[in-house]
Formats: C-alpha cells, sequence, structure tokens
C-alpha cells in the first residue's frame, strides 16, 4: 500500500473552488485521501480501496490525461448526470492510443467508476448529493453487467414496495411549503407524468369538474425543453395531452400551497411579474423560489436524491439505469432516461391494473397510444368518462385522504341527496337529515355476497316519509375485485412503520 505522500495530489493549476464552491478537481484533490478513525482501517478518501502503487499511479494518469481535459470549470453542485454523460462520450469521441483508438466497455466503465467515486465521496463530506447514486457508473469495471445482475440476483423492478411507497409519500406529500422539486415528484409519483411535463405545468392549468364539485383535474399539454425549464408546445410524444384526475391527498397539498402563495402576494412578500397572473405561475418551481420554474434536470437530481432516501437499493437503479442507457424500454417509440420516471410510471400502471381500469383508459393515463379500436383519446374530453377514471383511482392507498378497509365504519353525513361510490368498504353508516325520500341502492361486489342493512329512524320529521332499499345484481365479469385486500396491505404495512421512519 502506497504511503501517504504517494497519495497526495497537486492539482493546484485546477479551480479547486468556485464562488466558494467545491469543483470536481477540488473534492479530489481534497478528499483523496486522509486518516479516519472511524474506518476499519483508519483510512478514508476516494483512493481508501486502491491498494497498489501502480494502481495508483495509474488512476493519477487517467484523472490527468482522460478525465480532466473534459470537466467543466463549474462548482461540482451544478454538474449533473447528463453532464458526466457528455464527458464519457467525449472520451469515447477521442479515442484510445491503442486497441485500434476505440476504449473497450471495461475501459470506460473505468472511467465511470473514477469519475463516480468523486462524486460519491462529495456527498460523504456533505458537500452536495450525489448526482451518479444509482447510475450505471455505480457498476464495477471488472465486470460485464450482465454479469453482475445475475451476480447479485438483480430483477428489473415493475414497482415499488408499500414500504417504499409509504416512505415516498411521507416525503412529497407533507408540507404545502416544500420545494418546488418535491411538487414535481408528487405530480410524477401520483400520476405518473414525465419530469418535463411536471415542470411544464401552471397553476391555471388545475381544471375543476363542472358537474362534480369538488374534483379536479390536471390539464396536461405542454412541457420544458429537455434540460432545462424552457416551456414548449407539446411533449414527447403526440399522446401526451390528456387531463388526469386529481387524487385527494395531491390535491389539498396544492390548494394548501395556492392559499398560501396567495397570502404572500397579498402581503407584499411575493410579487407577481409585470403583465402575469398567478394562474401563469409555475407549480413546479426551483427550490423555495415560486416565481422561477424549475428544470427537467433539477427534477431529476431530486428523483435520485428521493430513491437514495427511502433506500432503494442503488444496484437495482444502477441496473435500470444500465437498461434505460440501452433503450430497452421504449413506449410508443419514446426512450425513458430517468429511473424515476421509470419506476413511477411503472409503480402506477401497477396500481390501475390493480384499480380495474380498462386497457384504453391505463394507456389514456400514461399517454400512450390507445390501441383499442373502438376507444379515442378524444372519449375521455368527455367529464363523465374522466369522472369514471376517478371514481377507481379514489381507491389507491396513500396519494387519497381515504380511510383504508377496517373494523369501523365509514360514516356519510348529508343534508341533500348524493351519488357515494362505496368502492368495497366493508361497513357504511350513512346520516341523513332534512329528508322527506330516502333510497339506497346497494351491490354486492361478487355474486352469492351477502349484504345486510340496518335502519334506525330518530328523526321525528321522517315518520310521514319513507325510506325504499333495493338491492342491485352483483356485476359478472371475467376478473376479480381485490380492491378490499389490496387495500388492507397497505393498512397492515402502515401499523408496523412509525411516523418518524420517513426522516
Amino acid at each position: 500500500m502506497g504511503n501517504k505522500t504517494d497519495r497526495q495530489l497537486d492539482f493546484s493549476n485546477l479551480p479547486q473552488t468556485i464562488d466558494g464552491k467545491f469543483t470536481f478537481f477540488g473534492v479530489l484533490n481534497n478528499f483523496y485521501y486522509y486518516e479516519d478513525k472511524s474506518a476499519k482501517n483508519h483510512v478514508g478518501g476516494i483512493s481508501r480501496n486502491w491498494k497498489k502503487d501502480s494502481t495508483l499511479r495509474e488512476y493519477k494518469l487517467i484523472y490527468e490525461n482522460t478525465i480532466f481535459p473534459f470537466v467543466p470549470h463549474l462548482p461540482l453542485e451544478d454538474l449533473t448526470k447528463d453532464d458526466f454523460d457528455k464527458i464519457i462520450e467525449e472520451i469515447k469521441g477521442r479515442g484510445s492510443k491503442v486497441k485500434n483508438g476505440v476504449y473497450t466497455a471495461s475501459r470506460l466503465q473505468t472511467f465511470r467508476r473514477l469519475i463516480k467515486v468523486v462524486t460519491e465521496e462529495a456527498a460523504k463530506q456533505q458537500i452536495c448529493d450525489d448526482v451518479l447514486y444509482g447510475s450505471s457508473y455505480t457498476v464495477p469495471d471488472t465486470e460485464t453487467w450482465e454479469h453482475q445482475a445475475k451476480k447479485e440476483h438483480i430483477v428489473l423492478r415493475k414497482s415499488f414496495t408499500i414500504r417504499e411507497e409509504i416512505n415516498i409519500t411521507r416525503a412529497i406529500l407533507r408540507d404545502c411549503r416544500e420545494s418546488g422539486q418535491e411538487i414535481g415528484l408528487a405530480f410524477m409519483f401520483c400520476l405518473g407524468l414525465r419530469n418535463e411535463e411536471a415542470c411544464g405545468l401552471n397553476w391555471g392549468d388545475i381544471i375543476p369538474m363542472q358537474h362534480h364539485p369538488g374534483c379536479y383535474c390536471l390539464w396536461i399539454y405542454k412541457s420544458t425543453r429537455r434540460g432545462t425549464n424552457q416551456l414548449q408546445a407539446g411533449g414527447k410524444t403526440k399522446n401526451m395531452a390528456r387531463m388526469l384526475p386529481i387524487p385527494s391527498a395531491l390535491l389539498k397539498i396544492l390548494e394548501d400551497r395556492k392559499t398560501y402563495m396567495l397570502s404572500e402576494i397579498d402581503a407584499g412578500h411575493l410579487v407577481l411579474p409585470p403583465n402575469k397572473t398567478f394562474d401563469q405561475l409555475p407549480i413546479v418551481c426551483s427550490g423555495s423560489d415560486f416565481l422561477t420554474r424549475c428544470s427537467s434536470s433539477k427534477l431529476t437530481a431530486a428523483g435520485r436524491k428521493l430513491l437514495k432516501k427511502v433506500e432503494v437499493p442503488e444496484a437495482e437503479l444502477a441496473y435500470i439505469d444500465i437498461e434505460l442507457e440501452q433503450n430497452r424500454f421504449a413506449f410508443d417509440g419514446v426512450r425513458e432516461k430517468d429511473p424515476t420516471v421509470y419506476l413511477c410510471r411503472r409503480n402506477l400502471g401497477t396500481h390501475l391494473y390493480i384499480l380495474g381500469l380498462e386497457e384504453p383508459q391505463i394507456q389514456y393515463i400514461l399517454g400512450h397510444d390507445i390501441q383499442d379500436p373502438y376507444a379515442s383519446r378524444n372519449d375521455y374530453a368527455n367529464e363523465d368518462k374522466l369522472y369514471e377514471i376517478k371514481t377507481k383511482l379514489d381507491r389507491r392507498p396513500l396519494v387519497n385522504m381515504l380511510s383504508l378497509p377496517g373494523d369501523k365504519p365509514i360514516i356519510i353525513k348529508g343534508d341533500f341527496a348524493e351519488n357515494f361510490f362505496g368502492c368495497c368498504q366493508k361497513q357504511f353508516q350513512v346520516q341523513v337529515s332534512n329528508a322527506s325520500k330516502i333510497t339506497l341502492l346497494s351491490s354486492a361486489i361478487k355474486p352469492q355476497d351477502q349484504i345486510r342493512i340496518r335502519i334506525s329512524v330518530s328523526n321525528a320529521a321522517l315518520e310521514d316519509g319513507r325510506i325504499q332499499v333495493s338491492g342491485l345484481p352483483a356485476a359478472q365479469g371475467r376478473t376479480i375485485d381485490i380492491s378490499t385486500l389490496y387495500q388492507s396491505f397497505y393498512r397492515k404495512v402502515l401499523n408496523r412503520i412509525p411516523q418518524q421512519s420517513s426522516k
């Protein structure tokens, strides 16, 4: 093992900091090697695992001659995965002096790993987040990606676990004053939006349903240009324009946030730009700057940070990232590049299937091409069609403020006739006053299910009224509704996870 002097670097000719913030070179130079009494071998730093002097010399030359020429002179916290991908592409373009001028895949992975150890150390030193967490840069250069996946028994994820979902919602549906990036992640998790779609939203894109008071939809018809906060009409595909019902937990955060922002405007703490209304402000802002639209690259970085926070295994994310880079998950010709987008959309698709949405409805929500020749995207401009979707989506746990199935009945109060979709709840208690006639229609979930109704009248005003009860036959179909079982799993896991576990 080389001594301490051998491990010291001196790149003093390169900028160590810019505006007081560490650069890539500064992190490498200052944290290349140090004594760490908390470590097993009392050795810390970027080079702590490089045992041989020959390895130290080789990697030092790679940094100096291969990587440094392409690293921008910017604070490390300002660099994104796209920036590092560009560095690797430029290295490939310049070519090697051996192997016919072409770098092998293993050699390129060595370069990625040498970049990754710098971002890892920066995160360890709390300089900035590791923007390469869960990326292809994580995979060791000593093995092929395929062998690494098999060795660690990595299964390509189709969804989040229930525990991960709980911790995600606790992180992004917690406070109306949270950062714009967290609001953007809420749109991605709850509604399956791509990051550019989320960043393109304005407050005026929240549309109330005309015939269903209290219900709102999100109008998605524009996005930001890749990596920027510049608006453009349309998005990645011709199918991106759609209206999506907003789940109640997300709607509550948005309503509270709007109320807070309007109070800040009234108090003079927030000043609208000239010739702009509140509805023209971005919903997904940059940090706590309510007037500046967040860029999709910042939302991508926030997504990686969230996945790390909820402890999605980095090796699994790396494998997803590799598959995305190799364009194996293209839908409607769209190449997804962000693991957070991929996981959120696949996770939503799983929920939509469990909730019993029809294939055209799922394709519409995800912005895919509708394959059914008897269905059209224009059909869903009809509010009744959207409300039908909403009644199914309302059963999704965590993103809706619903009581999960349990022993206690749901209490419904009202002074006027109203429709209520029970959605598989076992018990209901309906309290109605000031009504001369009550009509209750109930339907079993499955054939042969029993329905029990108990009626008590405590108001003398109803003595002359009528209560009419009738049953409807259970729907006949080729599928079984598993909503009660599905929701009960969430209730059981919620009961096992203390609230502070999301911190």
